[in-house]
């Protein structure tokens, strides 16, 4: 009898090798389609909310845009143009037309300049290069676009 269990038992183990393979590579399969499961529901509101996360942020750079460098124009722009009517002021706006006009109208009179003369003083005002510096590795010019060597 000794004979009949020892046979059952080594032809009961390529069966259990069989189930316990089987058993795993089931087990394998179940864990492949776990990590292939996905709920789009879920990655859907996942990628609007940082849609809408990037949309807050574009309109606050927008804002800070607004509120600084259109600001720093506006304000050069205004300097600009008090210079400018300073300057008409202190020579006379279209001054080269009212003389050819009083020349036709009327006798010539005599013109007394001052000996004072005007020295304009730019303003200063800003550049585009602190707001927009160029790339390190662009070596173009204003002028032309061309490269410097």
């Amino acid at each position: 009898m000794e004979e009949t269990s020892i046979t059952t038992a080594s032809e009961s183990s390529p069966v259990t090798q069989e189930e316990t393979l089987y058993t795993v590579v089931e087990d394998l399969a179940a864990d492949y389609v776990s990590y292939a499961k996905f709920d789009s529901a879920k990655e859907k509101e996942k990628f609007n909310e940082n849609i809408e996360e990037m949309l807050a942020k574009l309109e606050e750079f927008c804002g800070m845009v607004d509120a600084a460098f259109v600001g720093v124009v506006k304000g050069n722009v205004a300097v600009l143009e008090e210079c400018v009517n300073k300057a008409e002021d202190e020579m006379g706006s279209l001054s080269g037309l009212k003389k050819m006009l009083s020349s036709f109208v009327g006798p010539k009179k005599p013109v007394s300049k001052s000996d004072k003369k005007a020295v304009f003083e730019p303003p200063e005002i800003f550049s585009t290069k602190d707001y927009f510096p160029q790339p390190q590795g662009s070596n173009q010019t204003e002028e032309g676009g061309s490269a410097e060597k």
